[in-house]
């Protein structure tokens, strides 16, 4: 019997309103800088300013994917064989988590404009954590994703 392949690819990128608050940063820090130095500078400043402002916002997007048997999420490297369990949390169920329940070996991303977090266990087999807390836009489809995978 071939194995089912179940993809997820998921960028939890920024809410669109902080590129717009970015750029009001961006104006108040240039203007600052701009006053300081003199016109001939201006472009220079606010090319810096916007590069750095708008690569600290697309380096914040963390991608979340199921590639092959291997959960990525970020820089982390979860083989799916080890998952032993995975559910959806909404806003109150992660706090408790978080406040409750912290683990120092836990890999926890978790951002605060995403409002459901997916809680995957695993069996903490060597370098592994004992779970992973990740918040993400289409949670019921990772936990789907994960759950698929992993029921035998």
């Amino acid at each position: 019997m071939e194995k089912e392949q179940r993809a997820f690819d998921e960028r939890l990128w920024v809410p669109w309103w902080w590129w717009p608050i970015a750029a009001a940063v961006i104006a108040v820090l240039g203007a600052e800088l701009h006053l300081g130095f003199g016109p001939m500078v201006a472009v220079v400043i606010y090319a810096a300013l916007g590069g750095l402002v708008a690569s600290l916002l697309i380096r914040w997007a963390v991608p979340i994917r199921i590639d092959g048997d291997v959960l990525r999420v970020g820089v982390h490297r979860i083989p799916l064989d080890h998952v032993t369990g995975v559910r959806v949390l909404d806003r109150a169920d992660a706090r408790r988590v978080l406040v409750d329940r912290p683990d120092g070996s836990a890999v926890m991303i978790v951002r605060g404009y995403v409002a459901r977090v997916v809680h995957v266990t695993t069996d903490a087999d060597g370098d592994l954590p004992g779970y992973l807390l990740v918040s993400s836009r289409r949670a019921d489809d990772l936990a789907a994703a994960v759950g698929c995978r992993t029921d035998r």
